[in-house]
This record gives C-alpha cells, structure tokens and sequence, in this order.
C-alpha cells in the first residue's frame, strides 16, 4: 500500500469524526468533544476510539465533560498531548503523564492560547513517537530525524503514519527510514536537518547531521565517479538515511563493485531497503540486490 496522505485508512477516520460529530450533536450538544479529543481518538486507531466512544455514550449521564474523559483515556494510553493536565472528571479514566517525549508534563499549564496550538501539536506526535519507541520499537526507536519530520505534517495525517508503523510493526525493521519516506510522500520536510527531498549533493557541507552527510558525501562521489550516466536519486539516498550509515556504506560499496551490471543504482538501492523493511513499500520494478 502505498503511504501518503489520508489514503488507506481514510474510511476510518473518517467513521471515528462521523462517530464524535454524532455525539456532539444528539448526546452532549450542551458540551461537545473538542477537536483535542477527536485528535486524540483518531491517533488512537479506529478500534479503540469506538470503545471509548461508546463508553461516554453509556456514562452520558455522569459524564460531565467528555473531552477531558477522552483525553484523559488518551494519555493514560500513551496518545494524548503530554502538555495537558488531566481534566478532573468525575469518571475520567486518567492516569499520570510522566515522559521522555514532551518535556514536563502535569505541571503547570501556564496560559494557553491559540498561540500554542502549533506546539501543541508537535507535542502530540511527539508523545506518540515516544510511545511507539517505549512499546513496539524497543530494538530500534524511532529517531529524531524522523519525528521533526514528523511534526512538519499536520496531526491527524502525522498520526495516522504513526498507525500504520504500529500495525505493520512486525515487518518494519527500521521505523525511521520507514517514516522519512512516509513524511516526504504525505508532501512534509520541504527542508529537513536530513536534507531529505534535496539529493545527494544537499549533504556535503551543509552542517546537517553527520551520518546523512556521510551517506550523501558517498552517493555524490559515486554519482560523480560511477554512476554518471545514472546518477542515484535523493528518495534512494533517503532510503539509505533510513537504513544507518553502516548499511548504506555496504550497499555503496556492492553497487561501485557491480558498477559494470548494474544500470540502475537507484532501483537497486531501493529494492534492498524495501527487502529489507527500510524502504516505500510501493517502490516495485526496481532492480534487486544479488
């Protein structure tokens, strides 16, 4: 399937906002579920979010205020916005914020504006991301890079690409590379500390992170002295970003090896990242590693 905006679960959210707008309207007109709720509901997957759902509907009568429940169900999961303090409800599901991802949480929530919504936002991904490294991704957490890339998306679309590693977290050996590419087709990280969506030359000297200059400095050198008829691409070069400095330099060093058999150094590339669960799963026809 291929990752990008809102396409393969789109009928999804798109039930969990049918869902909460109903609720809003016919059972908590007088106080209906924030778009922080929704947010929170549509990060935790479709399943989850309709068991919650239906929960408030139950407890209508006692629930006071069903956005902090739903929130405060969230975080305690580990997909709300770090950030807030659990509202005091009197059914609220709650739990204690505590966490690596967004700084300080359950202090002081200081004034908060419309100015803060951007990081806000960011938080929440954040949170996510943590998560995923915390539960699913112990082996191989989720970088940094990845998750800036992450917040240059907007939430709902930056949440559901966090849903999808979730679920195919048995196949995916590198979520970081998995995610870069994910960002760049969902149309985020324009510009990037990876200099990822700027080619191989974008690397060299531009004070980005080490290993992705490393990785880029080779592919331009290879570029320039091997494959100049066929240069290697910048979604290859991401792909090998993905996979660690220490792969790529491997798969670097085949390539210049098999140069006379090669003719497609991109497509090889991609094809070993996609083997090797690195790589866009909708990359097909390209040439494979041997």
């Amino acid at each position: 399937c291929r990752m990008g905006r809102p396409g393969p679960h789109a009928d999804e959210y798109e039930q969990v906002r049918r869902r909460a707008a109903w609720l809003s309207h016919n059972v908590f007109s007088d106080r209906p579920i924030s778009d922080d709720a929704l947010a929170a509901m549509l990060g935790m997957g479709r399943a989850r979010a309709m068991e919650l759902f239906k929960e408030i509907e139950e407890k209508s009568d006692s629930i006071r205020n069903p956005s902090g429940y739903l929130v405060n169900a969230a975080i305690r999961e580990g997909f709300g916005p770090p950030e807030e303090k659990p509202p005091a409800v009197g059914h609220a599901v709650g739990g204690k914020v505590g966490g690596k991802a967004g700084g300080k949480s359950g202090g002081k929530s200081g004034s908060k504006g419309k100015g803060s919504s951007v990081g806000a936002g960011a938080a929440k991904i954040r949170r996510r991301a943590q998560w995923l490294s915390d539960k699913v991704f112990v082996e191989a957490p989720i970088e940094e890079k990845a998750v800036g890339l992450l917040e240059t998306l907007d939430v709902p679309t930056a949440m559901e690409i966090l849903q999808i590693i979730e679920q195919k977290a048995a196949v995916i050996q590198n979520p970081t590379g998995y995610l870069i590419k994910a960002v760049r087709q969902a149309g985020g990280a324009a510009e990037s500390r990876s200099g990822v969506g700027r080619g191989p030359s974008a690397f060299v000297g531009s004070g980005n992170d080490w290993e992705a200059q490393k990785i880029g400095k080779r592919a331009a050198w290879l570029n320039a002295n091997v494959f100049a008829a066929s240069p290697i691409d910048d979604d290859a070069v991401a792909a090998m970003i993905g996979m660690g400095i220490a792969r790529a330099m491997e798969l670097f060093k085949e390539i210049e090896e098999k140069a006379g058999t090669v003719k497609n150094p991109s497509g090889y590339l991609k094809a070993a990242a996609v083997r090797e669960g690195f790589g866009p799963p909708d990359e097909v026809g390209a040439e494979r590693p041997r």
